[in-house]
């Protein structure tokens, strides 16, 4: 069952990713992320987070599993950070575009403690918009 399972994630993940991930797009979004992010961290006397190819493509995973199961547990039942050696941390979205993401991250007490993490030096996005237009956004942190 796990095989079929990690199977149809493989899968989904692939197609998904052809079908609704424009690169260019998916570029700029994190390049508004990113600001948006750096912008609050230095604002409270942080250093910035830098993007990780590593944390990007574990978030791209994780934004398409969202999609499936929107937890912090990926739909095969292993916690979220099983997605990445690196991730340690995880805010997810599907209510808000990439204009609103922070500001709704940062009215959540768990949101804001993964963005203002001291030790944090690195960070990724993924992006998934689903056939019915929800957009799904994971941040991954170091």
């Amino acid at each position: 069952m796990k095989k079929v399972i990690k199977r149809f994630i493989l899968v989904f993940t692939i197609v998904g990713m052809l079908l609704n991930t424009c690169p260019v797009q998916a570029a700029d979004q994190q390049t508004i992320l990113l600001k948006k992010i750096n912008d609050v961290r230095v604002a409270n006397g942080l250093n910035k987070l830098k993007l990780d190819k590593s944390l990007t493509a574990g978030a791209q995973i994780r934004a398409q599993e969202s999609s499936v199961s929107f937890s912090h547990t990926r739909p095969d039942g292993t916690e979220c950070f099983t997605v990445s050696d690196k991730a340690n941390g995880e805010n997810l979205s599907y209510k808000y575009s990439v204009d609103e993401v922070v500001d709704k991250w940062m009215e959540s007490p768990s949101h804001k403690e993964n963005i203002l993490y001291s030790t944090s030096t690195i960070t990724g996005f993924g992006f998934y918009t689903d056939e019915q237009g929800r957009l799904y956004i994971c941040e991954l942190f170091d």
